[in-house]
């Protein structure tokens, strides 16, 4: 824990409270890492017993509580009332989960937030006066080395396959996916045509298969995602967003080499072509296949600088760690918490 968070975390309160927690079980943990109290989707009874100055904050889902509009501007007084800020999280920019029009509309005229904490930049001008970026990163409780160290994945003979991906490839069932499984079905026969092992999977493998895929896989893609597509009315040809899916820090945290479309953003987290490789074509993803594929030494020095840096700067605990600095400012911004001077 940083010098701030530590010397400040009994002015700043002891716990975190999580409206709407779908898929925020990774933060939820980091925080209680930290040695913070958290709150997931308890009633309002129970944040009525609290204190001003109990709570850090509250991080909220922008697609569920917009749909609730007066409840969540009541959680919000609720929350400021008891000296901390109301933070959205928004992992699906710039789509929003094809949110509807006038939900939209309302979230960037009406103060439902003191936050705006987003995976990407891209559409977050008018959500708040104060943008946070915070963008995925890795599940390390879950997706690490499993007991493999960097040096061990250096035997080539280990390696199953060339190229693999798993994850959503369905558009029956995901339209979101439509993308992404044309972009398989015109890579499968290139791949096979270079003699090229690959495995594209389903969604649901388990944790424990995932990371023995990722690290008997040379290269592991990461192509397409829902949130660049998935728009209220349909895709008409708006730009991809800028965020990283999940996949592109925890991959690494597995010590597996990543690569990647092109995302605006990996050139904040990453050091490009030491850490970060990405195509920007069909063409150019088969062309670096191939490289990658046939130059394994490089491969590897590539992923394990990627590991060290998401080790080191892209877990779930540096997300917290990165809120929390942002509930120092705002507190004494508000007047809440003296601003230190040094003197």
């Amino acid at each position: 824990m940083s010098n701030l968070i530590s010397s400040t975390a009994k002015e700043n309160g002891r716990i975190v409270v999580f409206r709407d927690c779908w898929n925020m079980a990774p933060l939820v943990t980091a925080f209680e890492s930290l040695g913070y109290e958290t709150w997931v989707d308890r009633p309002d009874s129970d944040l009525r017993q609290l204190r001003h100055g109990d709570v850090v904050a509250c991080v909220t889902n922008i697609h569920l509580d917009i749909k609730r509009p007066w409840k969540a501007l009541a959680a919000k007084r609720q929350i400021n009332n008891l000296g901390a800020p109301f933070i959205f999280w928004d992992r699906d920019g710039p789509s929003h989960m094809g949110e509807k029009a006038w939900r939209i509309w309302l979230l960037k005229h009406v103060e439902f937030m003191d936050a705006y904490a987003t995976h990407t930049l891209q559409d977050a001008g008018k959500f708040s006066d104060e943008v946070v970026y915070l963008p995925n990163a890795a599940w390390t409780e879950r997706y690490n080395l499993a007991g493999r160290t960097l040096e061990s994945l250096r035997d080539r003979a280990a390696y199953r396959y060339d190229v693999s991906f798993f994850g959503r490839i369905d558009p029956g069932r995901f339209p979101e996916t439509h993308f992404r499984a044309a972009f398989v079905e015109k890579l499968k026969p290139v791949l096979e045509a270079r003699k090229l092992r690959y495995f594209f999977g389903a969604h649901d493998v388990p944790v424990a298969e995932q990371i023995q895929l990722i690290q008997t896989s040379i290269i592991n893609l990461s192509f397409y995602a829902g949130c660049d597509v998935r728009y209220q009315g349909g895709y008409h040809g708006e730009p991809f967003s800028w965020g990283l899916p999940e996949r592109c820090y925890g991959i690494p945290a597995c010590g597996g080499f990543v690569l990647n479309d092109q995302r605006v953003h990996a050139y904040d987290d990453f050091v490009d072509g030491k850490e970060w490789v990405a195509f920007s074509s069909f063409d150019d993803c088969v062309g670096k296949i191939a490289y990658y594929a046939d130059n394994f030494v490089l491969t590897r020095e590539i992923a394990e600088a990627a590991h060290h840096r998401v080790m080191s700067e892209h877990r779930y605990v540096d997300r917290a760690a990165k809120l929390l600095r942002f509930c120092f400012y705002w507190k004494q911004k508000k007047g809440l918490l003296p601003v230190p001077t040094g003197l």
